[in-house]
């Protein structure tokens, strides 16, 4: 064995060995979550797709790619459009798991460690400096909507 193979080798047994006695994890190795395509080409399905815009977040060593999708809510009214939406995304076998003021949380039963919320586009909240296309993406998927009611559905992984 080469000398600069051995060198090598005790260089990363010893990166190893400090990890393991110092805890480092995953601040030296993120842990990247993403989106399974499925997941994305099921959520399709709910209905007419005005604009998609795929998103990233880092917590702490974890970094998160999701995806919002915003939906014609095809109704005048926008609590019936986020209702329908949500009725044809339990069509789809997702269940609700819980319900707030202004957003449906649903689970998948065909995917597993993804959460995806459902709600008005005009309260929905994002992080206008980090996202702005997200703004500009709304605004522009809402002129298009047939009756200016688009549904944000945003979706991302968890972990297991």
């Amino acid at each position: 064995m080469s000398s600069l193979l051995r060198r090598a080798r005790l260089l990363l047994a010893l990166v190893g060995a400090l990890c393991g006695a110092s805890g480092c994890g995953t601040w030296m190795f993120p842990i990247d979550l993403r989106l399974d395509a499925g997941v994305v080409r099921e959520l399709r399905g709910a209905g007419k797709i005005l604009a998609e815009v795929e998103w990233d977040d880092t917590w702490g060593d974890v970094n998160i790619f999701g995806r919002i999708l915003i939906v014609d809510g095809g109704e005048p009214d926008i609590n019936t459009a986020v209702a329908d939406v949500t009725a044809r995304l339990e069509e789809l076998d997702w269940k609700v798991v819980s319900r707030h003021a202004n957003q449906i949380f649903l689970e998948s039963g065909s995917w597993e460690n993804v959460i995806l919320g459902v709600e008005r586009a005009d309260t929905f909240s994002f992080d206008e400096s980090r996202e702005g296309r997200v703004g500009l993406t709304i605004q522009s998927a809402t002129k298009r909507s047939k009756n200016g009611t688009p549904v944000v559905m945003h979706v991302r992984p968890v972990e297991s």
